[in-house]
């Protein structure tokens, strides 16, 4: 019923921000917040005018060191944010205006910022091959390497639990470059770009997503919706080319897919029924 519907969109809006809420609490400060904009606003910095933008880089100098910025123009803003560009100790209100530079920038320079956000979207999407996006494939096969195995599996190894290592080491490597369809030095297999790639399962989902529109088929359109925002949403505030960012609508468009071929082959399945009735009679 409609009523029903009210109240799980209300259920699901609140449970949201609840949990968002208690996420921001959990971390304290907003130094991980920062890394959504240092991809686009150090691209911004690099662009502005230091004398008409003074006021503007001032208040961004307040929460992230410029100077590091500057000193190193190779590092894109994911590379520098994990290089402790982040000033300790700023103030809400330091870090209110440091948000406020960051938007007049962006207003100010917006080619900049658009062509920052579509690379980084189109690289985490599959459409620039692996040496742009990011699958980390090389780092969960070699979680567990005896030779300098990674910091994070390290932390577990000292603890007696019987699934805190692989039974099958050599397996399990193996079985992650196959899934990763990609080789041990690195190569990628001719299906990489076809199996990690989120472009065509997107183009799928808003495909189907248009189609439930000219249908007026408004509740699944509705639904749709969500998934779209959180496409856009993500693609304004991603940190990295992670590949990850984008799973969901990489399983949704496929589920559609096979939906749709599953329905198509119901609907040819029963029309061929009814003729074959209709014979009959």
């Amino acid at each position: 019923t409609k009523k029903k519907r009210i109240i799980t969109f209300f259920l699901l809006l609140f449970s949201f921000f609840g949990i968002w809420h208690v996420q921001s609490k959990a971390l304290v400060s907003s130094n991980y917040e920062i890394i959504s904009t240092l991809r686009p606003l150090t691209e911004l910095i690099r662009v502005s005018d230091t004398q008409k933008d003074q006021e503007y880089l001032e208040a961004v100098d307040r929460v992230i060191d410029l100077d590091m910025v500057y000193e190193n123009p190779q590092w894109n803003g994911e590379e520098i944010y994990w290089s402790d560009v982040t000033r300790y100790g700023y103030t809400k209100e330091e870090y209110r205006k440091y948000l406020v530079a960051f938007m007049i920038l962006s207003l100010k320079y917006p080619r900049t910022v658009v062509k920052e956000r579509l690379t980084l979207f189109a690289a985490s999407i599959g459409l620039c091959g692996q040496n742009q996006m990011v699958t980390n494939v090389d780092a969960s096969a070699g979680l567990f390497e005896p030779v300098e195995p990674d910091t994070r599996a390290g932390v577990f190894q000292g603890i007696d639990w019987v699934a805190n290592k692989p039974v099958f080491p050599k397996l399990r490597k193996s079985l992650i470059y196959f899934l990763g369809h990609r080789t041990a030095d690195g190569r990628e297999w001719i299906t990489f770009r076809f199996i990690w790639n989120a472009f065509l399962p997107m183009m799928i989902f808003l495909a189907s997503w248009l189609f439930m529109l000219a249908r007026k088929k408004w509740e699944w359109f509705m639904l749709g919706i969500q998934v779209f925002l959180k496409i856009l949403i993500i693609g304004f505030t991603q940190p990295g080319p992670w590949f990850m960012y984008f799973l969901f609508v990489y399983l949704i468009g496929y589920v559609v897919l096979v939906y749709g071929i599953l329905y198509y082959f119901h609907r040819y399945s029963y029309t061929m029924q009814q003729k074959d009735d209709s014979y009959i009679v």
